[in-house]
């Protein structure tokens, strides 16, 4: 619309000038004047047309662009509508999402709130676990040392039971044992009970009552044995290391003099040496009795014979073999058929031995030494003692029939 009314004004303003310019030249006369005149309006008339045309085609594109303008204007309206639609849905979208992230949000709290008191509960319950393995473990502990302490105690039981038994129907006599750490059985003497004091069922290795065996015998019978189990004998070192690797043992030696009375030296802890050792007394324990203690000195002196090592000369001068510290400190010796007697004892002129001395020994422990001055009264006590170790033997065999 602007755009036509710029044209119309532009037509105007050239009648106006041609108006004037007429005005002007009115005053001139003549045939040029008419020729010029005719131009003019000829010009004129063409410029009416070119103004007529370009007003239309201006009109036409103003037409034109009003059309594609409001073509623009109706689609940037629906733009803005389906804009707008959009929006709403935005908005409502994002409403929902608003909300649900309230929700979740909410949600999130109370799962973290959920998941602390998990986490609680979870250490609550490793706490539990903890405790209870713990528990089960010391349980299982206590149970295991239990069933250790009574499977141990009924073995002990079983073995101090049966050597009741064994004490309380003991006869004295020849009887074949095996004892640990030695695979072959051998047979060996036991005391019954006796009047001594001491119990019975004494493993005797050592015998001398009326002089039928001569002791003055060289090292490899001191070491198998010699003499008759039922009357004079000495067992043999290397059954006698045996017997004392099996478990701790007493020593009793026994003694009878030409007028009856009975001496007695007891030790609580013999121990002996192995073959490669030659036997050496190595303990002996503490002493009891009443024939004095004439055998503590000699700890630690290899067993001597006359042909082994007899340093002192003591076996070659009096015939039998033994631990000999100094020949009269140890063991005063006296002939009975020809034969030395060992006698365990201090000699001093008040007392006449030589009628039976006898080396005895007992499976004990300090208990039993208890149980023999207590009247028993322990006898379900089990032996603490350790175990002697193993430090070898020669292997002869038994030489008893």
């Amino acid at each position: 619309m602007r755009s036509v009314s710029i044209v119309r004004l532009l037509a105007v303003c050239g009648l106006l000038l041609a108006a004037q310019f007429r005005a002007s030249v009115a005053e001139v006369s003549g045939f040029g004047f008419e020729l010029l005149l005719a131009r003019l309006e000829a010009f004129e008339s063409r410029i009416n047309e070119r103004m007529d045309l370009l007003s239309q085609k201006m009109e036409d594109k103003v037409a034109e662009v009003q059309k594609e303008h409001s073509y623009m204007l109706q689609k940037v309206t629906k733009s803005i509508s389906t804009l707008d639609a959009e929006f709403k849905v935005w908005e409502n979208s994002t409403a929902n999402e608003f909300t649900s992230l309230g929700k979740i949000i909410a949600e999130s709290s109370r799962l973290s709130t959920f998941d602390e008191k998990l986490k609680v509960f979870e250490k609550t319950v490793a706490s539990g676990f903890t405790s209870l393995s713990h528990d089960l473990t010391e349980h299982s502990s206590r149970m295991n040392t239990s069933m250790v302490h009574l499977l141990d105690y009924g073995i002990k039981f079983t073995k101090r039971f049966e050597q009741r038994m064994a004490e309380l129907t003991a006869v004295s006599g020849v009887y074949s044992t095996k004892y640990t750490f030695w695979k072959y059985a051998f047979r060996v003497y036991r005391d019954g009970p006796q009047y001594h004091g001491y119990g019975g069922n004494w493993t005797v290795f050592q015998r001398r009552i009326d002089g039928s065996v001569d002791f003055a015998q060289n090292w490899e019978n001191y070491v198998h044995g010699f003499g008759e189990l039922h009357s004079e004998h000495w067992l043999g070192l290397n059954k006698l290391h045996r017997i004392l690797l099996s478990e701790r043992h007493e020593l009793l030696i026994e003694l009878e003099d030409f007028q009856g009375y009975m001496l007695y030296a007891k030790y609580d802890d013999f121990k002996i040496g192995s073959y490669d050792e030659s036997y050496k007394l190595q303990s002996i324990g503490s002493y009891s009795g009443t024939a004095g203690d004439s055998f503590t000195q000699h700890v630690g002196r290899e067993f001597a014979t006359y042909d082994k090592n007899d340093v002192n000369n003591c076996a070659s001068r009096y015939g039998g073999g033994g631990w000999y510290h100094n020949c009269y400190d140890m063991y005063v010796q006296f002939r009975r058929n020809s034969n030395f007697l060992p006698a365990p004892v201090e000699c001093a002129g008040r007392v006449r031995v030589g009628e039976s001395p006898r080396g005895v020994l007992q499976p004990a422990t300090a208990e039993r030494y208890v149980e023999a001055h207590s009247e028993r009264q322990h006898a379900d006590e089990a032996d603490e003692h350790e175990k002697a170790q193993i430090v070898g033997a020669d292997g002869h065999p038994e030489q008893f029939g």
